[in-house]
């Protein structure tokens, strides 16, 4: 029926029902009329449903036709759900028009790609908003069915062999196959999954039990396959029997230190060439997170050797040592688990000596340190029980005669007296860390060193010959300036000073406070700066409280004896400027005539002066913190004479 003659009919049968209305007629014999009127109507709303898929089964092709020709606002429209998702998952699509027939292509990706049996019912849409179903239709999408798995190549002495999977069954292209296996005697706890590779008309993919921990026995390998509509399919279960039986022996020998242990693989015999023999280490205490690998090197006849770094681990007690083989274009084996123990540092004893309450200061000593490897540095950290670890301050200890021994002061801590804790951290070679704790000690100091505003100093090279440091302590010394090493006059060779080593170590022993000096014959800025940082190379491992000092003077047949003030200058300033940038306090040293004549001291003024004058007073009218006021001093401990020196700065 066309739609002019539809209206027309409409618009009659609209005007009689208006008049009977109106008049209040409205008899028994009119009602019938009406019902099969709108009855008739209802009937026209009838339309046929039509689905196909295409070839690969991703969309689905509907049609909606011979149905009458629609109002302006009405539209055709199809509910879509499938039979696993259920309704609650339907979708709506609105259908375009093309002569008649209304149309919509549905992909099943828009219905997360399932499967199975789909339902697609067709509604018209009326001016209203209400829904009338016109018809209805259902067709199936084919899912991943069939496969096959297959295993060729098994090697059950390195537990490996080659998956197969064939004759795949989907309407779609196979985009991706992978396949989840795992051991029956691990469980799917264990489960590793495979990438399998197209070849031809299968995928393939090559399984090793060294993902397996080289678990041998029984095997479950289940196949997840994807194709090109996004479809996703599990394939049926398949066991396979890997056996593992390769008689690779694996040792591990320590050296002397126990800083590097020798792993040793031997019979690494398969018939496929090895690629690459690998260990894994790491230690019981720091777990997998700690594991490292050492490639071992062929050494021939199916032996391999690897060289373990105990300083890469860091750690003592057992040690797990793991060897893998990789055969060429397989993957990685587990061959053998090996244990092996590394030692760790001891120490006998913490103690106190040369306690001193006016001063406020103790000496720590550790005894009995051994480790296989050697010492590399013992740390003091001692804090106060008052201020707990913000008071905190570290310290290096130095070996005198097998015995570490570092002097700690309450002058470190604020002038802060009462217990004291004491914490040492010794570390070897190869990095491995002891940590002792001590007793808590008490501490006092007197008001008297508190107020104290010079301190009585004396400065050594190897002129003085041996020192007895602690009788040099007791006779009120409070720092001394040690010569670490001096430039030759004449062909500028940096020697250390033969005594260096033996008076650094024993002055700190005792609680004498240190600084050093370097009597400099440089005559550029360039050799300054390697003085320098020679000189701070030397003292790295001591606590250096007083400055660091470049000594400058005119010697007979010097190098530098004739550089102008300028030039001297600059020498000087470039030297200070190297020690001020590592941290430690630089300090000038020269007489008096040196300081007024020699260096333009205006440019050096940042700069702390040790001042050479022997006079009953220092007469020079600059800026310095030490005078060294006589060459031939006394002092108990040191045969013969002795530099003496006042300090008015308190460095430590």
């Amino acid at each position: 029926m066309k739609q002019r003659k539809w209206k027309e009919i409409r618009g009659v049968f609209w005007s009689i029902l208006f008049m009977v209305c109106a008049t209040g007629i409205m008899s028994e014999a009119i009602k019938p009329v009406v019902s099969n009127a709108m009855e008739e109507e209802a009937e026209q709303i009838q339309a046929t449903v039509k689905l196909k898929k295409n070839s690969s089964q991703s969309k689905i092709a509907v049609t909606v036709s011979n149905i009458r020709e629609l109002e302006e606002e009405e539209s055709i429209r199809i509910c879509v759900w499938n039979a696993v998702t259920g309704k609650d998952k339907r979708r709506w699509y609105t259908l375009t028009e093309s002569d008649g027939v209304y149309k919509k292509t549905i992909g099943i990706a828009k219905h997360n790609n399932g499967v199975g049996k789909y339902y697609v019912e067709a509604y018209l849409k009326k001016e209203n908003g209400s829904l009338n179903s016109v018809g209805k239709k259902n067709i199936k999408i084919a899912g991943i069915e069939g496969g096959s798995v297959a295993f060729k190549n098994v090697d059950n002495c390195a537990g490996t062999c080659t998956v197969r999977i064939s004759n795949i069954d989907t309407p779609a292209k196979v985009n991706k196959v992978r396949v989840r296996v795992w051991s029956n005697a691990n469980g799917k706890d264990d489960a590793k999954w495979y990438t399998a590779k197209k070849k031809g008309n299968y995928w393939t993919f090559d399984f090793s039990a060294a993902n397996h921990n080289f678990e041998s026995g029984k095997y479950k390998f289940q196949t997840k396959v994807w194709d090109s509509r996004g479809v996703i399919g599990y394939l049926n279960e398949k066991s396979k029997t890997i056996r593992v039986n390769c008689n690779v022996s694996t040792k591990v020998k320590a050296n002397k230190s126990q800083s590097k242990y020798t792993v040793t693989i031997q019979n690494v015999r398969y018939s496929t060439p090895v690629e690459k023999v690998q260990v894994a280490v790491w230690s019981k205490n720091n777990g997998s997170d700690d594991k490292k690998w050492y490639t071992a090197k062929d050494k021939g006849d199916g032996t391999y050797s690897a060289s373990v770094q105990i300083s890469k681990h860091k750690d003592i007690g057992t040690y797990y040592a793991y060897t893998y083989v990789t055969l060429e274009g397989g993957s990685r084996m587990l061959v053998e688990k090996k244990n092996f123990n590394v030692k760790g540092i001891s120490a006998k004893s913490v103690y106190y000596t040369y306690q001193n309450d006016e001063k406020g200061s103790v000496q720590v000593n550790i005894s009995g340190v051994a480790s296989p490897a050697e010492i590399k540095s013992v740390e003091i950290r001692a804090y106060t029980s008052k201020s707990g670890k913000d008071d905190l301050v570290k310290s290096e200890a130095v070996n005198i005669g097998g015995v570490y021994k570092k002097n700690i002061s309450v002058a470190d801590h604020n002038y802060e007296t009462g217990k004291y804790k004491i914490e040492v951290y010794i570390t070897d070679a190869r990095g491995i860390v002891k940590k002792v704790t001590g007793k808590n000690i008490d501490l006092k100091c007197s008001q008297v060193y508190k107020n104290k505003t010079t301190f009585a100093g004396i400065d050594v090279s190897k002129f003085q010959g041996n020192i007895d440091w602690n009788r040099v302590k007791a006779a009120g010394i409070d720092f001394v300036i040690i010569r670490v090493g001096y430039r030759g006059y004449t062909y500028g060779t940096i020697t250390e000073d033969p005594y260096f080593e033996t008076n650094i170590k024993g002055a700190l022993a005792a609680g004498i406070d240190v600084g050093v000096y370097f009597f400099s014959q440089a005559v550029t800025e360039q050799e300054a700066k390697q003085e320098a940082q020679w000189t701070l190379q030397k003292i790295a491992p001591y606590k250096i409280t007083y400055p660091v000092v470049i000594d400058t003077e005119y010697v007979s047949g010097g190098r530098a004896n004739s550089m102008s003030a300028a030039q001297r200058t600059h020498v000087m300033n470039a030297f200070c400027t190297e020690v001020k940038n590592s941290g430690y306090t630089p300090m000038i040293y020269a007489s008096k005539s040196w300081l007024e004549n020699n260096l333009i001291m205006s440019y050096l003024n940042q700069y702390d002066v040790w001042l050479a004058r022997y006079a009953a007073a220092p007469e020079y009218t600059g800026p310095f913190t030490i005078w060294q006021y006589t060459s031939k001093g006394a002092v108990d401990g040191i045969s013969g004479y002795v530099d003496r020196n006042i300090g008015y700065k308190r460095y430590y």
